[in-house]
């Protein structure tokens, strides 16, 4: 008699298709939060008020208010002026701005602010202000010192795919560019997250009173020296021209540190050098021209005639010994060559430090690691020039003092600034 293979149970077969149903929800609902992030993404972060944007707009920040982001922005922007000359914040607008207002900065130095609103503003706070409105379109209003042209932008949005990591505050987007970033806050840190990057292995150098430290590993030297003429107008750093003789010395991968104390201010530059650059000819030669002689002559009519002279034959370079390295040094700089690397400062000391790198002198950024460029707001605003920092260079002065520290990373595809407290 022949047996029938009958199955009793079908357990396998069944857990099978639960484990394949369970997999196919699992992607849906995947799918389906990643869907759901862009749209509310796309909802809460469209640009609609740069429409406001005024002619020559160079920069456009845009800020979402809404019960979530309300108490960062305020945070973030507190007392600071939205308008020249004008002392109209972003407390004076909140009751009545609809979900966004646009912070918009042209050419010449002027910034003003949009806000998206159905209805004027009360007649009697533009008195008190001295700031007129212009109505854009049915729901966006720009506010400014007087009447100006508006051209308005292309509306541009950002996508984050998870966008639960970080709250999103706003946009920041820059016309003549394709640049564009978002403003987030990532627990208490405030972070722009750029759309662009380097891929670089670099990292600053920041020391104990580092004020400022910029690394332009991948960057065109002309970068370092738009630096240093942005640097120059906010805080002294001695003789200027010095610091771009300087610069102009090497070919590439160029760091610049910028530290202050109460004795006053001194820098280090170091990067690479040609190999045909003979460095101490050099050396005589910017110090000659920094630092000339005067010889004055009497005229025939009782006055005098001053005529400057620059004779690099007449700079004295002397060769020292510190901790086993050797520093060239003349009247106002001093120097360390090493295999295709050169530093230079205006400080000895600071000199030794950057080739000694001693202990305890280094500072841990921390989750506020930057490989471009760092600030440390209350260092260099501590020796700023104040009558100097005016218009837009003054509302970020003031914005950043609010920080301890600030960083640039760059990565292959995107750049963060982050502003960190500690």
């Amino acid at each position: 008699m022949q047996r029938l293979n009958i199955p009793l149970s079908s357990h396998r077969r069944t857990t099978r298709r639960n484990r394949r149903v369970v997999w196919v929800l699992a992607a849906f609902l995947l799918v389906s939060a990643i869907l759901t992030s862009r749209a509310s993404t796309l909802w809460l972060s469209r640009t609609t008020i740069f429409a406001a944007a005024p002619d020559n707009t160079v920069a456009a920040i845009q800020l979402i208010l809404n019960k979530r982001t309300l108490e960062h922005q305020l945070n973030l922007l507190g007392n600071i002026p939205l308008i020249s000359n004008r002392s109209l914040t972003i407390k004076d607008l909140t009751p009545y701005t609809h979900g966004e207002i646009g912070w918009f900065f042209t050419e010449s130095g002027s910034h003003m602010v949009a806000v998206r609103s159905s209805d004027d503003l009360p007649e009697e706070l533009l008195k008190n202000y001295g700031v007129t409105q212009k109505r854009v379109n049915s729901t966006v209003l720009l506010l400014s010192e007087s009447l100006v042209s508006v051209s308005g932008m292309e509306e541009r949005t950002i996508i984050h795919v998870f966008p639960s990591l970080s709250k999103q505050l706003g946009q920041i987007s820059f016309p003549s560019t394709d640049i564009d970033g978002s403003l987030v806050i990532k627990g208490d840190q405030y972070r722009i997250l750029f759309n662009k990057g380097i891929k670089t292995k670099n990292e600053v150098r920041v020391m104990t009173d580092t004020a400022l430290s910029l690394s332009t590993p991948e960057l065109p030297k002309q970068v370092m020296e738009q630096m240093n003429s942005l640097v120059k107008g906010i805080v002294p750093i001695g003789n200027d021209s010095l610091v771009s003789d300087v610069v102009s010395m090497f070919s590439g991968n160029l760091s610049y540190l910028l530290n202050t104390s109460d004795s006053g201010n001194s820098y280090v530059i170091h990067g690479q050098i040609d190999d045909q650059v003979d460095v101490p000819t050099l050396i005589q030669e910017i110090s000659a021209q920094n630092s000339p002689s005067i010889e004055q002559t009497q005229l025939q009519d009782g006055t005098t005639m001053e005529t400057l002279h620059s004779d690099p034959d007449l700079i004295s370079l002397e060769e020292v010994s510190v901790d086993g390295n050797t520093i060239l040094r003349s009247d106002t700089l001093y120097t360390h060559e090493n295999t295709g690397y050169l530093t230079v400062s205006d400080n000895q000391e600071m000199l030794t430090r950057w080739i000694t790198e001693p202990e305890g002198d280094q500072i841990d950024l921390g989750n506020c690691s930057a490989n471009i460029l760092y600030l440390n707001p209350a260092r260099l605003l501590s020796q700023a020039q104040t009558q100097s920092m005016s218009g837009s260079v003054g509302i970020f002065s003031s914005l950043l003092s609010r920080f301890s520290h600030v960083s640039v990373e760059t990565k292959k595809d995107s750049t963060v600034i982050r502003l960190c407290s500690e």
